[in-house]
Formats: structure tokens, C-alpha cells, sequence
């Protein structure tokens, strides 16, 4: 992780948690309400709570899209106007990744370069600005032209927090949500 930046961990299935709170020594977990970390790690050890974690997001890094799972849907983050970053496996998103990538609405990275492509986004809120509107005018073109969409509602665009639910303390940049720790 980026100096400073705080991470908030969110596999998407339970019998993940305990293998991810593992990987993530001194994070605290949602599940026990555990508000604050000394590590900057956070889990969200929960199920439903991933649209409020992308809300607190500065940057949000799809998970799976670095092990062999072939990726998660991306746009969600991207419909919050959450700067996304994912890696070189999103198979079961190829379509639509590359179309958000062509648009200048989605990274693609390797293992390798995550962290100095996640430094460049949380210290640049110009290129961060930049590619929440290029995400949301693709997301809005694919939308008028009835193409195939995996977005809902614009209320996905109001997230809903209140000021007890997931509230990590900000330290440094930013903060970056993944949705899976698992590959």
C-alpha cells in the first residue's frame, strides 16, 4: 500500500473472512465493530455493505482481477464515481472493462505496478476527477443506447451513510477499497 493510504478489505464470501483478516494482521473487523486500525487495515467481514465501502473510497481496487478468478463487476465503483483501478484478470468483464478503458473510466494494472499506479490516482485528484467523468459518461452513453449494462438505478450515484456506519479515521491520501482479498 501507498504511504499513508488506508486499506479496506471486502472479500465477497464468507468463508473468506477468516483467511483475509490472516493476510491483514492488526485490521479491524466490521463484524466485531471495531471502528478504528493502528495499521490503516480494515475488513469489511460482512455481507451488503460493499456500496457503503465504495463511499468511502478515494480509489477502489477490484480484487479478483489479480489472481485467477477473472475479476468482479467494476462498475459499481465506477457508477459512485469512485476512480477504479482492476487487474490484467477481469475475463467474465472483458467487454465492458475494455470499453471503460478506451473511455479513460477504468485502469488496468499488474500485481506489479498496483502500488505505484494506486500512488499516482490517490496524489492526483485531477486524473482521479478525470477518470470519474469519463466512467460516468461512458456509463450514461451505454445507458441512453440501451446497450448491455450491468448498471441499476442512478440512486447507486447517493450513497447511503450514516456517520456510525464504516467510518475509518482518514489518514494521508486516501483511502482504497478492494472487493476481494482473495484470488
Amino acid at each position: 500500500m501507498p504511504e499513508g493510504a488506508q486499506l479496506l478489505c471486502a472479500p465477497r464470501k464468507p468463508e473468506w473472512f477468516e483467511a483475509a483478516a490472516v493476510a491483514l494482521p492488526g485490521c479491524a473487523r466490521r463484524s466485531r465493530g471495531e471502528c478504528g486500525s493502528q495499521t490503516g487495515r480494515f475488513l469489511l467481514d460482512t455481507i451488503g455493505e460493499l456500496r457503503k465501502a465504495y463511499a468511502l473510497a478515494t480509489v477502489v481496487v477490484v480484487g479478483r482481477s489479480f489472481g485467477t478468478l477473472h475479476g468482479s463487476d467494476m462498475m459499481e465503483p465506477v457508477a459512485l464515481g469512485k476512480a477504479t483501478i482492476i487487474g490484467p484478470r477481469h475475463g467474465d468483464f472483458q467487454d465492458t472493462a475494455d470499453k471503460l478503458v478506451q473511455a479513460g473510466g477504468l485502469r488496468v494494472t499488474s500485481a506489479r505496478e498496483l502500488v505505484r499506479d494506486l500512488s499516482a490516482l490517490l496524489n492526483d485528484a485531477t486524473a482521479r476527477g478525470e477518470m470519474v467523468a469519463a466512467g460516468r459518461a461512458w456509463l450514461n452513453v451505454s445507458r441512453s443506447s440501451n446497450a448491455p449494462c450491468a448498471c441499476s438505478a442512478p440512486t447507486w450515484l447517493q450513497p447511503t451513510l450514516s456517520p456510525v456506519e464504516l467510518r475509518p479515521t482518514r489518514v494521508g491520501k486516501g483511502t482504497a477499497a478492494a472487493s476481494s482479498s482473495r484470488s
